[in-house]
């Protein structure tokens, strides 16, 4: 088994200018999972897709591949299952037989849920992160509140546990997301994640509370 780790890191974003490359505690985005997956001795190689040279300059430093993304595929509307594809597509990676798929925005996804998620493939071709939510969901129409599951228990401790996928990270064998050309599918395997673990920053709030989160575990290990 080989396996490459792809960082999507594309230069532009709606909810925050520059944001894979925004300070989080003083320290670029992208440098979390970057340090994380460097640190698994089960990874190949490491290959960050980006457009833009400024994340090019901050990856630079770090033992990785830097692969520069087509323009077509640095707009809002291009799809992370093209990007992957135009990685595992490329001649220098097509010996890579599974590949995992990791999102510079989920800074606090640890080494041993992706060191998990390589164990999973010796018996498993594609595997996702989840974590559990509460609540009960719905739809609203002419101003009416529809559950999405009828009769549910109102009492928290009446209801069956519900997931949410969460794209910290995706892994595959190679040959089967080629034939499957998507990164989530009904059929992955789960892999399931804590509140911190899956926390996924796109909003200014989301970066302020990854800080407050920051902050709180270096008080903790401080003391």
């Amino acid at each position: 088994m080989k396996v490459l780790a792809i960082v999507p890191a594309r230069g532009k974003s709606k909810g925050i200018p520059e944001k894979n490359i925004t300070p989080l505690m003083g320290r670029p985005l992208i440098t979390y999972v970057l340090e994380t997956a460097l640190s698994l001795e089960n990874l190949d190689k490491i290959v960050v897709s980006t457009d833009c040279n400024k994340i090019k300059r901050v990856v630079q430093d770090y033992d990785v591949d830097i692969m520069h993304r087509s323009a077509e595929l640095a707009t809002d509307f291009a799809s992370s299952v093209d990007v992957a594809l135009e990685v595992v597509s490329s001649p220098k990676y097509q010996t890579y037989t599974h590949f995992i798929f990791l999102e510079p925005t989920s800074p606090f996804l640890e080494a041993r849920t992706i060191a998990n998620c390589l164990t999973m493939f010796c018996a498993h071709n594609h595997i996702m992160t989840y974590k559990k939510v509460d609540g009960i969901y719905g739809a609203i129409k002419n101003n009416k509140f529809y559950p999405f599951i009828k009769g549910e228990a109102r009492r928290r401790q009446d209801r069956l546990p519900k997931y949410k996928e969460v794209s910290a990270l995706y892994g595959l064998k190679t040959s089967y997301f080629l034939r499957l050309r998507k990164l989530a599918d009904d059929l992955a395997v789960p892999l399931i994640l804590d509140d911190v673990e899956a926390w996924d920053i796109n909003t200014l709030l989301d970066l302020k509370i990854a800080e407050a989160i920051s902050q709180d575990r270096g008080k903790r290990n401080y003391d």
